[in-house]
């Protein structure tokens, strides 16, 4: 997930933010573009003294949900009052439903920030914010940044894998990182087609890395993929309990 601004003169990747200054502007703390705790952290950026138009999501997303992840994570102010959700009961700004409704806002709104998958950033031609992250570095929304956390994560079979990757430690990590889940069931109802699954998903992890990359997604480390299918052996079985991987 990446914040995105449309502030004229500023260019991709131009502008830095810390997760506390990104938590303020959408709490409607800072209202500026030229504000001081944005000047302090951009200093050789032109900045407007502009109203910043703040732009969220009103359905459930699971962009708001890693947004509302991160800043809680990094702002103790965020965390007690907006806190973290697929949906939030937010206080200022501009809703928008779907990613779509999103992307035009931003397109068509001066000085607006937003916030989108990496995908349509790409898709879309948006201005990214760089962010600073756990390790105090200041890092670009890349696929080098987004395997830089997904490969600092402590993936485990004990809790499914179930990983939130905000915040991971790491000078290259990208501070809002997400992984996609698939849910398979344990003992299925119909075992060939889990079969089938998971032969297609192994195959995914062998041969679809390219693919993946060029979708603006990120492959997982080949370690994690190992554990995964470790995974499959002892969890995924049918009714008489014969492993289906």
């Amino acid at each position: 997930v990446v914040p995105v601004l449309n502030v004229k003169g500023i260019e991709d990747d131009q502008l830095q933010l810390d997760g506390a200054t990104l938590a303020a502007i959408y709490m409607g703390k800072i209202t500026r573009w030229n504000n001081p705790a944005i000047k302090a952290l951009n200093p050789n950026v032109n900045l407007p003294a502009e109203a910043i138009v703040v732009i969220h999501r009103d359905d459930k997303s699971g962009s708001t949900f890693i947004l509302s992840n991160y800043l809680s994570k990094v702002s103790s102010d965020w965390k007690s009052s907006l806190g973290e959700g697929f949906s939030l009961d937010w206080q200022n700004g501009v809703e928008v439903t779907g990613s779509a409704a999103m992307v035009q806002k931003i397109l068509t709104t001066p000085n607006a920030i937003g916030y989108l998958d990496f995908a349509d950033t790409q898709k879309q031609h948006l201005a990214a914010i760089q962010l600073r992250n756990a390790a105090g570095a200041l890092v670009k929304a890349e696929v080098s940044s987004f395997a830089a956390a997904a490969s600092a994560a402590q993936w485990s079979v004990a809790n499914d894998f179930n990983e939130v990757l905000t915040n991971q430690p790491g000078k290259q990590s990208w501070p809002m990182t997400a992984a996609t889940f698939v849910v398979i069931e344990e003992v299925p109802a119909v075992p060939e087609n889990v079969a089938a699954t998971l032969k297609f998903f192994d195959w995914a992890y062998r041969q679809g890395d390219a693919i993946a990359v060029e979708l603006g997604y990120v492959p997982l480390p080949d370690s994690v993929a190992d554990l995964v299918r470790s995974a499959w052996k002892v969890e995924i079985k049918n009714r008489a309990g014969q492993a289906l991987f």
